[in-house]
């Protein structure tokens, strides 16, 4: 508000998502996210973060920030009637300021039910409950999420 005004960068941001039927109430969900930030010195609030009700659930978003981010999650969807579905989800991830390295990479796993409100749309609410990785000297990560949709 009362700062310098002038940066000059951009947002990079790359998703795929791809599903795959294995049986008639059975779907494998992928998906990969990369963002980037271009620019020289760029506004903390504008840096990637790990973590949200849609990618790497279990980490808060903005509890892990740097210029890039990398992350992957698969997701198995069982719907058991027209109205509910469960899901279990793994994942990892990872941000980072220029070199990425497997060996910093964050896990994630869950699972959650869903609830469809519009079966002929597939409008869904949705309880998941994600699972971090546990820190020395403090309590595992994890989230509580309801949120309207599909996470991907």
């Amino acid at each position: 508000m009362f700062g310098n005004n002038d940066y000059k960068g951009g947002f990079f941001n790359i998703e795929y998502s791809q599903f795959f039927l294995l049986a008639p109430k059975w779907v494998l969900g992928l998906d990969v996210q990369e963002q980037s930030l271009t620019g020289s010195t760029s506004p903390f609030y504008l840096l990637p973060g790990l973590g949200s009700d849609e990618l790497m659930r279990g980490y808060y978003n903005g509890r892990f920030r740097d210029r890039n981010m990398i992350a992957g999650q698969a997701e198995l969807r069982y719907r058991l009637s027209d109205r509910i579905g469960f899901a279990g989800f793994v994942g990892g991830g990872e941000v980072f300021k220029s070199s990425f390295s497997t060996s910093e990479l964050k896990p994630n796993y869950g699972g959650g039910i869903r609830y469809f409100f519009d079966v002929e749309k597939g409008l869904a609410v949705r309880i998941d409950y994600g699972v971090g990785q546990k820190i020395p000297n403090e309590k595992r990560l994890t989230g509580f999420y309801i949120a309207l949709g599909q996470s991907f």
